[in-house]
């Protein structure tokens, strides 16, 4: 079925025009969302079809400035942006783009993709895929079910939800997360700082990356945090085992079957008490360990519950420079050369050791 692109325009404020796009896309299709300056507000609901309203300064001609597609399961909708006879030479000079704003209704299983540069982005209970790219915006996503993509320079990110598994890439923006169990975690910042609350699901790949962004954790159940870093610190608020070996730093809380990697240059890692509502304990009442606990980075000796264990030698050997690793590099270099992704925090680590040791 053909999209109701441009049914006749609501009366809103004076300076504003309103048209509505409405195209059949099933319990479980794809909405994509493409829009330079404004707001996006995306809401889950029953229903198959996907309703969006758009609000753009009054005198714009719709058929210039938005491009539909709709095909079967999916509706597209690109905001170009404003047409030239309506922005004006002074406007494309100074590249002034007055704001657009995109209300969408769609069904709650169905996936969301949105591409954005200075829009923010508010979702609310939708419960299939999601993947979002913004540079300055703001995404604010509750209600979430499933798994949910992000990439973002400089906006900051809350997710909210039940279940779900996230990944995450940011540079500067930070990251609130809430979630009753995460099934997955993928995170990695620049500079912004990390908030993490809820369970972690055991067995599933926890990770975490900075380069100077600290890392909070509220964790629901127990959870072994491993931090390495050049010259990170851990601690924890709630009762816990913990154990030192060079550059790694291990936390053990509760029972600690779900694992958390944290890497980072000079980032720090808190472990603070979370609540729920559904009645799991973070009190960190750590219970009898389990017949096969995760294997720490030391023995298992080191994760019994008496005081810390004797300075030994390790069993774990320490990495290895690269063998065709470059020349030394200053320190700038190298930070320059993680944040561009040419190279990941170990490695870092590794080349700011050998340039000390040099």
């Amino acid at each position: 079925m053909p999209p109701r692109p441009f049914a006749a325009a609501v009366p809103a404020m004076a300076d504003r025009r309103v048209e509505t796009i409405e195209h059949h896309i099933g319990p479980a299709g794809l909405v994509t969302l493409d829009i330079v300056q404004g707001s996006v507000r995306v809401r889950g609901a029953d229903g198959e079809d996907a309703l969006v309203t758009v609000r753009m300064p009054a005198g714009e001609d719709p058929a210039a400035i938005l491009n539909v597609l709709s095909q079967e399961e999916e509706l597209s909708v690109d905001v170009r942006g404003m047409s030239p006879a309506t922005l004006g030479l002074r406007g494309l000079l100074r590249r002034e783009l007055p704001s657009i704003d995109l209300d969408v209704t769609m069904p709650r299983m169905g996936r969301l993709n949105v591409n954005g540069v200075s829009a923010d982005l508010h979702v609310n209970g939708i419960h299939g895929g999601q993947r979002h790219r913004t540079v300055s915006g703001d995404l604010d996503a509750v209600g979430v079910e499933g798994s949910l993509t992000m990439q973002a320079v400089s906006g900051d990110v809350r997710i909210e939800g039940g279940r779900y598994e996230v990944e995450l890439v940011t540079t500067s923006g930070d990251v609130e997360i809430h979630a009753e169990c995460l099934l997955g975690t993928r995170l990695r910042s620049v500079s912004g700082d990390i908030d993490l609350a809820g369970e972690f699901a055991a067995g599933s790949s926890h990770r975490v990356e900075t380069v100077s962004g600290d890392l909070r954790i509220a964790p629901i159940g127990g959870l072994t945090v491993a931090a390495r870093g050049f010259s990170t610190r851990i601690h924890s608020q709630l009762p816990h085992r913990s154990a030192s070996h060079g550059a790694r730093r291990t936390v053990v809380i509760g029972d600690g079957r779900a694992n958390l990697d944290f890497r980072s240059m000079s980032g720090d890692v808190s472990v603070v008490e979370g609540s729920s509502e559904h009645g799991y304990s973070t009190d960190g009442a750590a219970p009898p360990a389990p017949p096969a606990p995760p294997a720490p980075p030391s023995s298992p000796s080191s994760l019994a519950p008496p005081a810390p264990p004797a300075e030994r030698s390790s069993p774990e050997k320490p990495p290895l420079p690269a063998a065709h690793g470059p020349a030394p590099l200053d320190q700038l270099s190298i930070l320059r050369a993680l944040e561009r992704g040419e190279i990941d925090v170990d490695e870092a680590t590794r080349l700011l050791e050998d340039n000390d040791d040099a």
